[in-house]
């Protein structure tokens, strides 16, 4: 195996690593420290149950990285990228208030817009990444892991 591959196949698993943390270790972590007296099950047991998933998140986008010839690899490190960003934008800035999570029905036709706005960051970001990956495309990475290493430090801090 060429080292140019073992490059891409790790540059893809760490920032896939970045996305698996954002959904299986940081989100439910914030979620089960602002509801800590309702859940019955511990932190430690909810991540233990994510730790297969997480695996294969890395090892799937790993691969493929290692598998894309340079040219595509460029532009799927910078998609993987902007996705860990927009990951964190999501279950950071983009969090609205639906009332009370008591099992009553949240009655998604009041401000559709907030999914409208949703789908146009997303898809705003994620075409701009991929259309500009070769000036912007270090700088979203570093981004990327800049900003998740500031959300490690917070969450080491909980």
């Amino acid at each position: 195996m060429k080292s140019s591959r073992v490059f891409q196949m790790a540059s893809s698993m760490g920032l896939s690593a970045i996305m698996a943390a954002y959904i299986f270790l940081l989100v439910p972590f914030t979620i089960y420290i602002g509801n800590i007296n309702e859940i019955t099950v511990s932190y430690g047991a909810m991540l233990h149950a994510y730790v297969p998933a997480i695996i294969f998140v890395i090892a799937v986008f790993g691969l493929l990285g290692m598998l894309l010839p340079v040219r595509v690899y460029n532009r799927y490190i910078t998609l993987l990228a902007t996705l860990g960003i927009l990951l964190w934008a999501q279950s950071s800035l983009l969090v609205w208030d639906y009332g009370l999570l008591d099992g009553r029905a949240i009655d998604w036709s009041n401000d559709t817009w907030r999914g409208w706005l949703e789908i146009a960051i997303w898809g705003g970001a994620i075409m701009l990444a991929l259309v500009f990956h070769r000036n912007i495309g270090r700088r979203i990475i570093g981004a990327a892991v800049l900003l998740f290493v500031l959300q490690l430090f917070i969450f080491a801090y909980n």
